[in-house]
């Protein structure tokens, strides 16, 4: 299964109120198009260390410190009810834009917060066969099958869409066990 709801639900009036008393007051995501909700203890750069444009990054990064900008917000909540988890991103798919199909070495939730009819997360089903899903923002958390699945993003629509994503490193112990779970077509 691509995608799951879960036991996870927020409100979203209070996730938009957080949302833009935060951003573009403090962060522009037209300009940075990701910033770190969580962190590593003492990190140098604790809102962009972990966005996910290095590919040398270090897999499974633990990040247990919520950001500070992040503090006293609904985030906050967010946070703290659904656990360890390891990076957690706001990613802006901006206006007529799409990703590459790729895997990702971990499992992931998907909050969608600004929402854009033109957006989708795109599932592989064979080589010329996909499907789209567009993820309402309903204040559900969705479970991604991000390891598993070849898929990408995309939005043909004419706004930015916002989604607050969490990587599941627990899936995962280390990147070469990581390595058995995912098909060969990724590491050629």
């Amino acid at each position: 299964m691509f995608l799951t709801k879960t036991e996870y639900s927020f409100d979203m009036d209070k996730i938009l109120e957080s949302y833009h008393s935060i951003f573009p007051n403090k962060f522009d995501l037209l300009e940075t198009s990701q910033v770190c909700l969580n962190s590593r203890l003492g990190s140098p750069d604790p809102y962009f260390e972990a966005i996910g444009k290095d590919k040398h990054r270090e897999y499974g990064i633990e990040c247990p410190i919520l950001n500070e900008i992040f503090r006293g917000t609904y985030f906050e909540e967010i946070f703290n009810t659904v656990g360890e988890t390891g990076r957690i991103r706001f990613i802006n798919s901006e206006q007529r834009s799409c990703l590459s199909l790729h895997h990702d070495w971990e499992m992931r939730y998907q909050l969608a917060i600004i929402p854009s009819k033109g957006a989708y997360l795109v599932e592989q089903i064979s080589d010329m066969d996909f499907k789209m899903h567009n993820l309402p923002a309903d204040g559900n958390v969705y479970l991604l099958n991000a390891r598993d699945i070849r898929h990408s993003a995309i939005n043909f629509g004419t706004e930015m869409r916002v989604h607050l994503v969490f990587c599941l490193n627990k899936t995962r112990e280390t990147f070469e066990e990581a390595k058995k779970h995912a098909p060969t077509t990724l590491w050629k």
